[in-house]
């Protein structure tokens, strides 16, 4: 419900089809305060971590995770560059550009992330990985880019933007269930909507 409300403060903060200096600074705030609430609610009630079978010298494990990280920035980059080149070949706009190309560039470690992390039988983390993303992206991103320079809101966007809360609604009422659990039919129509939405602002061009 957080990221649903955070969805929903966006909207009414590109009212004027401007983010302010203020405005952006109210988004770090409200950043800030968001994370500190889930620290307090976490504290204490988090499961210790289950013993693995391998275990890898810190020394290792820090170099795996930077260069983890050094193949998803450059994996995104590759995605974003291509993507772009294709769409402006294909004359595209750069709303679709930037909805579809750089958003699939951005979103596929995220993707990746997820599905070892359900190998792994780590759900959690799946759920609180693009929860945690859209909360950064939406307050921490564009408060940040806001205060650099006022962000200047295309109106078109207002409808991707009303879709995007909608999506966030389905996935909260989804999971609100006896068992907190996302099915594969839930899952499947969430993956529906995402081909109809791409397909919409393919359209709409």
């Amino acid at each position: 419900m957080i990221a649903l409300g955070i969805v929903a403060l966006v909207c009414m903060v590109t009212t004027p089809q401007v983010i302010t200096r203020l405005e952006g600074m109210g988004l770090i705030i409200i950043f800030g305060l968001v994370y500190l609430r889930s620290i307090q609610i976490n504290n204490g009630a988090a499961e210790p971590l289950p013993e693995t079978t391998t275990s890898n010298p810190l020394p290792s494990s820090i170099v795996r995770l930077g260069g983890g990280l050094f193949g998803i920035v450059c994996g995104g980059k590759f995605v974003i560059d291509s993507s772009l080149n294709i769409a402006s070949q294909m004359g595209l706009s750069e709303a679709f550009i930037a909805l579809f190309g750089i958003a699939l560039g951005t979103s596929l470690p995220e993707l990746i992330t997820g599905i070892v992390a359900l190998k792994e039988k780590k759900a959690d983390l799946i759920i609180g990985n693009v929860i945690g993303s859209n909360i950064f992206n939406t307050l921490l991103v564009i408060g940040t880019s806001s205060i650099i320079f006022p962000i200047q809101f295309n109106p078109i966007l207002f409808s991707d933007l009303a879709i995007c809360l909608l999506l966030s609604l389905m996935v909260s009422i989804f999971i609100r269930n006896s068992t907190h659990s996302l099915y594969q039919w839930s899952s499947g129509l969430l993956l529906i909507g995402y081909i109809s939405y791409t397909t919409f602002i393919f359209i709409r061009g």
